[in-house]
């Protein structure tokens, strides 16, 4: 058994082990060491350079260019899924501590415990031998904020890129808020994609000098086409024409969490690419979920319903950029895969209509004013648009088009350069020198 098969099987025993006791046994620690031992051993003998940790939550868009990156900066980046912490954390904390609970008193010997048990894993792993750097995509999770501690304890420095840097109105202010309340910036340093992101961060108390604008590092891959997966290497058949739509939460950017505004705009979207993909039985139509989607299946179960062989539901982080370039049209509400569709080149289809999004309109990110793209504000316009595109095949965009995008594109996603990763990589090395000499 390979050391990455033996990693797999470690996962998914660390799985079933933490959900089937819940609580912390020796047994799971010693599952999560192992894991986390093979996981870096595996990739520690595959590269050679300064090895710095990077935990991944649904993060690997972000990764795999900084991995690529990391050659040139003498780093090793060496990834560790989420998942062993997050079930380990789950033993600890009430349901209740994802409302933002964290720093109540009554929280305390939740977090005790579950940083007595993080650091017997650290006693057995002992990072501050192994590794130079860690690197989260957030230091907002309850599941991470005790072991962030733990590694700045061992002298290892910290540093968020962070993975969010679509900011709506609404979360520019009320999310900031809540950050600085319930979970305040604790890393040495965070990195993000504009300046925009980083006013966001200052709102949250971080400190100015610690904030590093980079740009976004996935866009990276939009650059270098050896990145992308050949259309025989998708988990379809790839038709002549492919129209991509991005689904989403019924609740994604609502004011208040859990208030399911968006039923009928989704509802309208679903119902008008199914009659799409039944009258252009050529054209394959992939529904890509969100990676965190919490109705993903029934997501999947109400296309597989519709009975069309052409409408694909595809999950996961890892698949989005690769859709994106080989997509003909991109469909979308709001999510950051609109943007980088308008900074990869393709037709885009922005959907707004419904009182919900006429109220709301404020607290959303402004694609309903981003140039160069499409706008269909009701069902039927979504239908005639893509219809006559489909049909027509008009899914060129014009150099003068794309000159109109960047203004917009720049907000969000400035310096898209094709070297944003090396750009971060080169920080994290000057980062660990710093440290280095500093601790000296």
């Amino acid at each position: 058994m390979t050391p990455a098969q033996v990693e797999q099987l470690l996962l998914k025993m660390a799985r079933v082990v933490t959900s089937a006791l819940g609580i912390y046994r020796p047994i799971t620690v010693a599952i999560v060491a192992f894991r986390i031992a093979f996981a870096y051993l595996r990739q520690r003998n595959a590269a050679v350079g300064t090895p710095v940790a990077i935990i991944d939550h649904n993060f690997i868009q972000d990764i795999e260019m900084l991995k690529v990156a990391g050659g040139e900066a003498e780093i090793n980046l060496i990834s560790f899924s989420y998942l062993p912490l997050y079930k380990l954390a789950e033993g600890h904390f009430p349901a209740e501590i994802r409302d933002g609970s964290y720093m109540v008193p009554e929280m305390e010997p939740c977090k005790t415990g579950y940083r007595k048990v993080l650091a017997r894993l650290l006693q057995l792993w002992k990072p501050e031998k192994r590794i130079s750097c860690f690197i989260a995509p957030s230091d907002s999770f309850f599941w991470i904020r005790e072991l962030i501690d733990l590694m700045k304890e061992r002298g290892i420095p910290t540093i968020v890129v962070d993975k969010e840097g679509t900011i709506s109105p609404h979360s520019m202010e009320h999310h900031s808020s809540q950050i600085r309340s319930f979970y305040p910036f604790i890393s040495d340093y965070i990195m993000v994609w504009s300046e925009r992101q980083k006013s966001f961060w200052q709102k949250t108390g971080a400190v100015i000098d610690n904030i590093f604008v980079a740009g976004q590092p996935r866009s990276d891959f939009f650059f270098k086409r050896d990145s992308w997966l050949p259309t025989d290497k998708l988990p379809f058949t790839c038709g002549q024409t492919l129209v991509l739509y991005f689904t989403f939460e019924t609740d994604a950017y609502a004011p208040t969490p859990g208030d399911h505004i968006w039923s009928d705009l989704r509802n309208d979207i679903d119902t008008a690419l199914i009659i799409l993909a039944k009258k252009h039985a050529d054209v394959t139509f992939v529904i890509k979920t969100h990676p965190q989607q919490q109705d993903r299946l029934l997501v999947d179960s109400k296309f597989t319903a519709a009975g069309q062989k052409n409408i694909v539901v595809c999950h996961g982080a890892e698949l989005s950029r690769h859709l994106i370039v080989r997509a003909d049209v991109v469909v979308g509400f709001q999510t950051t895969a609109l943007i980088e569709a308008m900074l990869a080149g393709k037709r885009v289809v922005y959907t707004e209509w419904s009182d919900a999004v006429r109220e709301n309109l404020h607290n959303l990110i402004p694609l309903h004013e981003a140039p160069g793209i499409d706008i269909a504000r009701n069902k039927h316009e979504l239908e005639q648009l893509l219809d006559k595109t489909l049909t027509n095949k008009e899914f060129a965009v014009t150099t003068e088009t794309m000159t109109m995008r960047k203004p917009f594109i720049d907000i969000f996603i400035p310096n898209a350069d094709g070297n944003v990763s090396n750009r971060v990589m080169r920080q994290v090395h000057a980062i660990i020198e710093n440290h280095n000499e500093g601790r000296a």
